[in-house]
């Protein structure tokens, strides 16, 4: 089971604005006999499987029935895939929750035949945010083409490859008016206008002040990182950063928690490095979660208690307890968490749990608010379908599906914040670490387990 908002991300995003022209260009196919077939037994199984899995037996006071009943004549009288894929979206989209998305068949060859072609696994090395449809360098990695030609983070792109991101941005946006994750999906698509095949160039303009603004030609390098992927879901390129900080705090990021087998090494020998460290940041902004056996084994890291959970998993008929594993020696000092609007599920959980265990200190900005365990499959018709079977709920209760988890310490971006070249929240978290004793929003350690989480999110 996966709680990742990456694939949310993809379909949504990737599929709604990279393929819009081919998907319009298509929309007048008619259905055969066999993918009429098809799509109505697709139409059913994602009904049938929402109304026997889904953890809430109410579906959030939804007559589920009815909603059967509503859109099954739509799907027989649907003429072309396009009025199929909209239909079934219009019965996943009544439950307003995350993790319930179709991910269209044709995405899945795109990946055969892109990123298994090793087509558009070039990186530039730096990662963005969109800020009132402009966007803005947020991350820069050592020796990569964008630290290497001296862009400065902060930085706003004008123009990928003579294509004004502003003009492109505004018009998507207005398209995803009413979408949740529309600031997320964005960021997405520029992301794409930033990939390419290794040894490829891309002319990129910039801004790097009021007045100043340049242009460069970067050549896409070989990413440092890991292909990995879990069942029908897409494969990802999964990194881990680690850095001594001045006065020699820790510094931990990675892009997802997922590949175990490469990451987790990386993460228990950094740990262990700062184990004598005034504290560690452990930077999960724009993390879109992954499998919860990680997050389980990082917890056991920064917990002293055995037995100690940081949540639960809520089920239909059950709940599990997600129980830290024990460590033999633990980090005592202090812990910064970072996250902001791109953080989710396993990450959100993370912060979550070491927050309420009284061991962490959240700064930055609200996190997704997508927290649910969920599967992918594949349906009669070969889309993909991912839906939740699990929510997650604090040491305290709370969920935190739909409203995010708020930070101790507030730190949005803005234009004015990045122009002054510092990432200001790990500023922030520095001069925490810095200051002296911990001070968390609550100091609960939870001790009694009648369970282990297993899960994937």
């Amino acid at each position: 089971m996966i709680c990742y908002l990456r694939i949310l991300i993809l379909s949504a995003g990737i599929i709604f604005l990279i393929q819009n022209n081919s998907l319009q260009a298509r929309a007048m196919d008619t259905l055969t006999t066999t993918e009429k077939s098809l799509a109505t037994q697709s139409f059913e199984y994602v009904w049938k499987t929402i109304h026997e899995k889904h953890y809430d037996p109410t579906f959030g006071s939804i007559d589920w029935q009815g909603i059967f009943d509503c859109l099954y004549p739509d799907i027989l009288q649907a003429k072309s895939k396009k009025e199929t894929s909209r239909i079934l979206a219009r019965m996943i989209d009544t439950l307003g929750l995350s993790h319930y998305q179709l991910i269209p068949s044709s995405f899945y060859t795109q990946i055969e035949k892109s990123i298994f072609q090793d087509s558009f696994r070039g990186t530039l090395g730096l990662d963005i945010r969109v800020l009132d449809n402009r966007v803005y360098v947020v991350r820069i990695k050592r020796n990569f083409p964008v630290y290497l030609a001296g862009i400065p983070y902060g930085s706003e792109i004008i123009s990928v490859n003579q294509k004004i991101l502003y003009n492109e941005l505004v018009l998507h946006a207005k398209n995803l008016a009413e979408e949740r994750y529309a600031d997320i999906i964005l960021s997405s698509w520029v992301n794409h206008c930033l990939k390419g095949e290794v040894g490829d160039s891309i002319n990129i303009v910039y801004r790097k002040g009021v007045n100043d603004t340049c242009a460069v030609n970067l050549t896409f390098m070989e990413p440092a990182s890991e292909l990995f992927q879990v069942g029908f879901f897409p494969p990802e390129q999964i990194w881990i950063e680690t850095d001594t900080l001045h006065t020699g705090i820790g510094y931990i990021a990675f892009n997802a928690f997922m590949d175990p087998v490469h990451l987790m090494p990386v993460f228990n020998t950094a740990v262990e490095q700062f184990m004598d460290s005034p504290g560690i940041i452990i930077d999960l902004r724009g993390n879109p979660g992954g499998l919860l056996n990680m997050v389980q084994g990082m917890g056991g890291w920064f917990i002293v208690e055995k037995g100690a959970y940081i949540g639960s998993m809520c089920y239909r008929d059950m709940s599990l307890r997600i129980v830290v594993s024990p460590r033999p020696e633990v980090f005592r000092g202090k812990l910064a968490i970072l996250i902001d609007g791109h953080s989710a599920c396993a990450a959100e959980i993370m912060a979550a749990g070491l927050r309420d265990a009284g061991r962490a200190r959240l700064f930055g900005s609200r996190s997704a608010g997508a927290v649910l365990g969920s599967t992918l499959e594949r349906l009669p018709n070969g889309d993909g379908f991912q839906y939740a079977t699990a929510c997650y709920k604090t040491v305290t209760g709370e969920m935190l599906e739909g409203g995010g988890l708020e930070p101790d310490e507030q730190i949005s971006l803005t234009p004015q914040l990045l122009l002054q070249r510092k990432d200001p929240v790990i500023e922030a978290a520095i001069q925490w670490i810095e200051a002296g004793t911990l001070n968390s929003k609550s100091n609960i350690r939870p001790k009694e387990t009648t369970g282990e989480g297993n899960e994937n999110l």
